[in-house]
């Protein structure tokens, strides 16, 4: 009995044997397939929680926040995206320069002056006093299109407004969710740099007699009326 369950056995993996192996081969390859971007991924959000803890930034799943050289930071694990916002009161002023339109801010166009900038930024809207101002000094022009000039080629995209800039770091755009990371050693080497863009940004486009945003005046206003 025991000989032919053997004599059996033999016969089965004679005919099915290498179809076994096969399979077995495939599936190996597609589990590999599966799982390397996925520790990929792994190793670079490990890699952007270390640097959220270099910073001490708060960790919320993949997002990280908090105060950075005078700005509220915010990034993801899982995303090329920085933005900061600034952490001094608004001015009653408005501009929007971005890389990609259309115009988030229903003002007038206008054109810096500075051929950098003015090629960089395919939106360009202002007050008027603002652009008068963007014109006039362009010392403060040139330490913005300096910045440009360094970070351009690696920014998807770039967008500056009077409170906040947001950009997102070529590098890290996947074709697909699975495959978008931040890039931790640009984004390292880039947040000192955003940061002394924006306070560039600011001196530039702030007029002298500009004034501080009060939020509840005009809350206040709006209820009065």
């Amino acid at each position: 009995m025991a000989t032919m369950i053997r004599q059996l056995l033999v016969d089965v993996f004679s005919d099915w044997g290498y179809e076994v192996v096969g399979i077995g081969i495939a599936i190996a390859v597609v589990v590999v397939i599966i799982l390397i971007p996925a520790a990929r991924k792994l190793l670079r959000g490990s890699g952007a929680f270390d640097l959220a803890a270099q910073l001490g930034l708060t960790v919320d799943g993949n997002q990280m926040s908090g105060p950075y050289q005078g700005y509220d930071l915010e990034l993801w694990a899982n995303s090329p995206k920085i933005e900061i916002w600034r952490r001094s009161p608004l001015l009653d002023i408005s501009y929007q320069l971005s890389r990609k339109g259309p115009a988030d801010i229903d003002l007038p166009e206008f054109d810096t002056g500075h051929r950098v900038i003015d090629d960089f930024f395919a939106v360009r809207t202002a007050q008027p006093e603002v652009a008068q101002v963007a014109r006039e000094r362009a010392q403060n022009a040139a330490q913005v299109a300096r910045f440009i000039e360094k970070w351009g080629s690696k920014l998807d995209m770039l967008n500056v407004t009077q409170g906040r800039i947001v950009c997102s770091l070529r590098e890290g755009v996947g074709c697909n969710p699975a495959q978008t990371y931040l890039p931790v050693a640009q984004a390292r080497e880039l947040l000192p740099q955003l940061t002394a863009f924006a306070d560039a940004v600011h001196q530039w486009l702030t007029p002298a007699d500009a004034e501080e945003y009060d939020v509840r005046k005009n809350i206040q206003i709006l209820n009065a009326e």
